[in-house]
């Protein structure tokens, strides 16, 4: 493997405090959320180690991953409606990044008491927890520990193209789809220049030099390329994502072909960058698309983990939207940046979905308050990105209650936020 580069002596001698070069940050600014542009600042401070290379967001120790009683709900109902589509549903859940940082580089980023131990058990807990409801998905923290080189950049929040390589590896193992190919050959050649490094240049006024890492070759190793006659007449699978498998809009880390040297499928990626863990995935179900593909893989990065009720509403009532017309008869409501009451003349069916259509809204977030006559309340938060393609995009808000009663709702509030007002129509599934 090809040894990473260093920083230049310009940008070292400007960063160097009186610590010493052994724990030295590349500068102070960075580790100042104050002092960060105010687009890094919701991400920081920023923990940093110029002698290691090592940058890691505040943002990346706050993840948390514990599955409540009704995530698994959600989630058991999610993988149904796959199942009743034709398709088997995966997950990739990308392990914490901070997981995979020495412990002295930690220690030189201040970050000495950062509990790895406990963070580790939380996230196996969690892929536990997805299988246990009958979704696919492998222990990522497990698999990439046993790889033996780089699987995360030092300057950038994504896995390299040996941790992507590595993950596909274990899903085919999780999805017993494990296809007889040789190892791919390693060019040792891919270059990042990494989302940190930006953010240091932002914040220091120079540039950490770009990382070079070792990168898996399929198409020599007889792998994706060379399958696509053979996948052609075997199972089709769909990549559902983010960042991690379409990193610079053209899935840098190849990861639709490590999925497809290992499980010998035809792979069509259908994730989108920047778009988080549902903007990807409510698209592809929106396209009415589930039943071509055998297996629907949903890669969710460390930062938005399968735990977050509204993101789960939002995919389970898009599921229910593309299955099932909505009723006819709608309540119209004008919503607004301003929150609205609604006393709801609808009445919602068992299956337990409400959906908005909002003429001409198809990105931003819409807030939603379940009120109940005892004054117990549910938020919901639905987003739609503008990473969406236009071609792709809907104009329907749709969620699902889960374990929420109906009978239960005496009012609705609704703000649509940060837009302009807007006639919706609002519907029962």
């Amino acid at each position: 493997m090809k040894p990473l580069m260093t920083l230049s002596a310009a940008l070292l001698a400007a960063t160097m405090t009186a610590t010493g070069a052994a724990a030295a940050p590349y500068c102070d600014a960075l580790g100042d959320r104050d002092a960060l542009p105010s687009k890094h600042q919701k991400r920081g401070p920023f923990h940093s180690d110029a002698a290691s290379g090592w940058i890691i967001g505040d943002d990346q120790l706050r993840a948390r991953f514990e599955m409540s009683a009704e995530a698994s709900l959600l989630l058991s109902a999610i993988r149904e409606e796959f199942t009743a589509q034709g398709a088997t549903l995966a997950v990739v859940a990308a392990p914490p990044r901070p997981l995979f940082a020495p412990g002295e580089a930690l220690a030189a980023m201040g970050l000495a008491g950062y509990d790895a131990a406990a963070t580790a058990a939380e996230f196996q807990a969690y892929v536990k927890a997805l299988n246990a409801v009958g979704v696919a998905a492998p222990d990522l923290l497990a698999a990439l520990r046993e790889g033996g080189e780089a699987v995360y950049f030092k300057r950038d929040t994504h896995w390299t193209p040996t941790g992507a390589a590595l993950s596909a590896a274990a899903l085919a193992d999780a999805l017993k789809m494990r296809a007889d190919a040789a190892a791919p050959a390693m060019t040792g050649g891919y270059e990042e220049k990494g989302s940190l490094s930006a953010v240091a240049e932002a914040a220091c006024g120079a540039r950490p030099e770009a990382e070079t890492v070792a990168a898996p070759d399929f198409a020599k190793a007889g792998g994706a390329d060379a399958l696509l006659g053979d996948a052609a007449a075997g199972p089709a699978l769909a990549l559902i994502g983010t960042s991690f498998s379409d990193r610079y809009k053209r899935d840098a880390y190849r990861v639709a072909d490590a999925i497809a040297h290992y499980t010998g499928a035809a792979v069509e990626n259908a994730s989108i960058s920047g778009g988080g863990a549902t903007s990807a995935m409510e698209a592809f179900i929106r396209s009415g698309r589930i039943g071509e593909f055998d297996v629907v893989v949903w890669e969710t990065p460390y930062s938005e983990p399968l735990t977050n009720l509204s993101a789960l509403r939002q995919i389970l009532g898009a599921l229910k939207s593309a299955r099932i017309a909505a009723s006819a008869e709608g309540q119209e409501i004008a919503v607004s940046r301003e929150w609205a009451t609604v006393e709801p003349e609808i009445a919602i069916t068992a299956e337990g979905a409400i959906e908005l259509e909002i003429d001409g809204v198809e990105v931003g977030q819409l807030d939603v308050e379940l009120r109940g006559a005892d004054g117990a309340k549910t938020r919901i938060k639905l987003r739609k990105s503008k990473r969406v393609e236009a071609g792709r995009r809907s104009d329907r808000w749709t969620f699902a209650l889960g374990s929420i009663d109906p009978q239960s709702i005496d009012r609705i509030k609704i703000r649509l936020k940060g837009a302009e007002a807007a006639t919706a129509i609002m519907r029962a599934l």
